[in-house]
């Protein structure tokens, strides 16, 4: 069987203070050039399955379907019953280049050896709301400090701290 190594998980956010999380360099470069400033590495995941990892579904929601930045949130979630919930219940989509049928990457479900939460926070105070992941449990802290623009969904799922190099599934 063979091995499949990790990749960077890149966070960037726009003008409002939306943002997107993404593990392809080519989308990474994208939103740079549209104007979306790059906040660094949060973790690192797989873009194919690896043993002990599930498929993260993505879907969003926005004011307008055309903007380039600053009106869209984008639900990240291993749970494709709640992706699908999203859309039901709440106005998410998967409309245009944005189909959901595909994993965007995948993270272990529970804590596993070389492993920290991915921590999943709405921002209550962007119109629509919008969710902010990090690993950083003194930045998950600090934001949640302000309860008055910011609710805790708890841990998202777990990323790895550095790259590794896994047996696929």
């Amino acid at each position: 069987m063979n091995n499949i190594n990790s990749e960077p998980l890149y966070r960037l956010c726009d003008i409002k203070g939306y943002h997107y999380y993404t593990s392809s360099k080519e989308s990474y470069h994208n939103y740079i050039s549209a104007g979306w400033k790059p906040e660094g590495v949060i973790g690192y995941v797989f873009n194919q399955q690896v043993k002990g990892s599930l498929p993260v579904w993505v879907t969003r929601k926005t004011t307008d379907r055309y903007c380039a930045q600053g009106c869209a949130d984008y639900l990240f979630t291993i749970s494709k019953e709640e992706q699908l919930f999203a859309i039901s219940n709440y106005g998410y989509s998967n409309d245009g280049w944005l189909t959901g049928e595909i994993p965007v990457f995948y993270i272990a479900p529970t804590q596993l050896p070389g492993t920290t939460p991915l921590y999943r926070i709405l921002q209550t105070h962007l119109s629509p709301n919008g969710h902010f992941y990090t690993t950083d449990v003194n930045e998950r802290n600090h934001i949640l400090g302000d309860a008055t623009n910011y609710r805790d969904e708890g841990i998202g799922g777990y990323v790895w701290t550095t790259q590794v190099s896994l047996p696929a599934q």
